[in-house]
């Protein structure tokens, strides 16, 4: 009777643990929000006494507003360049990379509408490709970054809050 308890219990188990994977794994489109914590260096290109142009790296990660779902937990690396005149962003683009805790990526170009250097920024971004289970992901959606006080010269910190959509094939 023992066997065939711990059997029965052992079953509801790997369901409940491997059914509630399949189920999360199963969606095909969604939408999100959340909110990305990054940390990152730059180089200016100081063009006369209006004009700059800028390239950065930064890394950092994301934290899904719901706690769970699309993009928690996962890690980011990012490159991109701005060009302002009077700290006025003129143009400003970019290539992210988005690491899920299984390994799997996302990649997106964003670029920026509005903003001012070194202080806050709005823009769209768009999904561009995954690997794994985000093969062939596409959507986009929209961000609003505010940067927070460098914890070190040379450094730049920000916070980015993001909403947007995805399906998969």
């Amino acid at each position: 009777m023992k066997k065939i308890i711990l059997g029965l219990l052992l079953s509801v188990a790997l369901l409940v643990v491997f059914g509630l994977d399949a189920k999360a794994q199963s969606a095909k489109e969604g939408t999100y929000s959340a909110t990305e914590y990054n940390s990152g260096t730059f180089k200016f290109l100081v063009m006369g006494e209006e004009r700059l142009h800028m390239t950065y790296e930064a890394m950092g990660v994301v934290v899904n507003d719901a706690g769970e779902g699309f993009g928690h937990n996962c890690s980011v690396h990012f490159l991109g360049a701005l060009h302002a005149v009077k700290g006025i962003n003129v143009q400003e683009n970019g290539f992210w990379v988005s690491t899920d805790p299984d390994g799997d990526k996302v990649f997106l170009t964003y670029k920026v509408t509005s903003g001012k250097v070194g202080v806050s920024s709005k823009g769209t971004f768009t999904f561009v490709g995954g690997t794994g289970k985000w093969t062939g992901i596409t959507g986009g959606g929209e961000f609003t970054w505010n940067a927070v006080h460098p914890a070190a010269e040379g450094t730049s910190q920000g916070i980015t809050k993001s909403k947007g959509h995805w399906k998969l094939p």
